[in-house]
């Protein structure tokens, strides 16, 4: 039981650097496009830092879902301790 309790910590710890490791490459985005950050070229830096934020996004759904069972078998084990 506690052990998934922390399974359950660690996936959100994860989940929130996730989150906010996309938002720091949306605000860099943001600044080259509006020419507040100089990069050499433009298009490829721009090309890279949208897929990252790809990747991290598809990383935070499917950690998402990992989280959403392994919560939902947590609050089934603790239904069956709590009832029995």
């Amino acid at each position: 039981m506690f052990d998934k309790l922390v399974i359950l910590l660690l996936l959100f710890v994860g989940l929130v650097y996730l989150s906010n490791t996309r938002s720091m490459k949306v605000v860099t985005l943001q600044m080259i496009s509006s020419g507040e950050k100089k990069v050499d070229d433009i298009d490829k830096e721009s090309k890279t830092i949208q897929s990252q934020i790809r990747w991290l996004t598809n990383g935070m759904v499917a950690l998402c879902f990992v989280l959403l069972l392994v919560g939902v078998v947590t609050l089934s084990d603790f239904g069956r301790l709590l009832f029995q």
